[in-house]
């Protein structure tokens, strides 16, 4: 049911999936990189001219959603380079489709909670050669930078998921104080 609302909400679903497709693509991702959503962006860029000038040389459309504009291309890469710090860029702050890929993004945290202690495992697995102290204090820099405010940016998720992504991340914090890392 939340699927057919969120779609309903979407002005440009391309864009969107392209973003989600590429945002820190398996093909690519290095958990050790600091620079995973730079390489996700030029991965995209990559993707996007080689389609426009299949679609140049062909003289046909392709029959699969894909970027047609320069400025299309403009808009997936700044959707992928926003999941760095989940914030708004100024000329985006408006963007119902940047918010809803943002919160996607983010939806996890606010799932049940022995589904989202599957995914805090899988992010601590993630990050298995940062040393366990240095992965606590980094951990909860994070989740507290996400706590602060909003989680989430469209009415939609924050009525369905904000109270307990933020239940989640402060359980989740004094484990991880605790010394209980799964």
């Amino acid at each position: 049911m939340l699927r057919f609302a969120i779609e309903n909400e979407l002005d440009d679903r391309t864009s969107v999936e392209l973003a989600i497709w590429f945002h820190e693509n398996s093909a690519i991702y290095d958990p050790k990189s600091a620079d995973n959503e730079e390489k996700s962006q030029y991965l995209f860029e990559q993707f996007a001219n080689e389609v426009s000038l299949v679609n140049h040389l062909s003289s046909i459309r392709i029959k699969v959603d894909s970027p047609q504009s320069p400025a299309q291309t403009h808009k997936v890469s700044q959707f992928i380079l926003a999941t760095k710090t989940h914030k708004l860029p100024d000329d985006m702050k408006d963007d119902v489709d940047l918010q809803l890929f943002l919160d996607f993004d983010l939806g996890v945290l606010g799932r049940e909670g022995d589904r989202y202690d599957e995914y805090s495992g899988c992010i601590r697995r993630e990050y298995i050669h940062v040393p366990t102290l240095l992965y606590i204090n980094g951990r909860c820099k994070v989740l507290t930078s996400l706590r602060g405010g909003n989680i989430y940016f469209t009415p939609t998720f924050r009525d369905k998921y904000e109270e307990k992504a933020k239940s989640n991340m402060m359980r989740e914090m004094e484990d991880l104080k605790a010394g209980k890392i799964t």
